[in-house]
């Protein structure tokens, strides 16, 4: 899916873009670090849904 959206990206010459992968319970980013997040069609996949909102 990376490949994918970086595909996308580089076709529409977008190039302030960064693609991380990590798990939704434990995401490579600092607590507090945005005040939205949007995800779709993912949540099946998580491991344990309440922990990816805490």
């Amino acid at each position: 899916m990376l490949e994918v959206v970086a595909g996308a990206a580089e076709e529409r010459h977008l190039s302030n873009i960064t693609l991380r992968q990590g798990y939704a319970e434990k995401l490579p980013f600092e607590d507090a670090s945005f005040e939205v997040v949007i995800s779709r069609y993912s949540a099946h996949h998580w491991h344990d849904v309440g922990q990816a909102f805490a």
